[in-house]
C-alpha cells in the first residue's frame, strides 16, 4: 500500500470510518445483485494502518471486507454509506 493519501482518498476513508462508528445502514453492488446491510465495526490492530484493517457488514448474513475494498466500492460509486440521507 501507498505511504501517500490524496486528499480524496482521506475523504472517503473519513466518511467509511464515521460510518462504522454510527452502524449506518449501506448498500452495494455485487455482480448482478444489490445488498443492504449496516456496517458495524473495524477489526483493526494496535499498529495496523487503518487502510489494512477488515471492516464488518451485517444484516441477514455477516460480511468482511478488507478497507481497501470499501474504498474502491465507494469510489466508483458500488456502495452507498447511510443512504437514508
Amino acid at each position: 500500500m501507498s505511504d501517500i493519501l490524496t486528499v480524496s482518498q482521506v475523504r472517503a476513508l473519513a466518511q467509511v470510518v464515521d460510518a462504522c462508528d454510527r452502524e449506518v445502514p449501506v448498500t452495494w453492488v455485487s455482480g448482478d445483485a444489490t445488498l443492504t446491510g449496516t456496517i458495524r465495526h473495524l477489526y483493526v490492530g494496535r499498529e495496523q494502518d487503518v487502510r489494512e484493517v477488515t471492516v464488518r457488514i451485517s444484516g441477514t448474513f455477516e460480511f468482511t471486507y478488507p478497507m481497501a475494498a470499501i474504498l474502491a466500492m465507494v469510489a466508483d460509486g458500488e456502495m452507498a454509506l447511510d443512504y437514508r440521507r
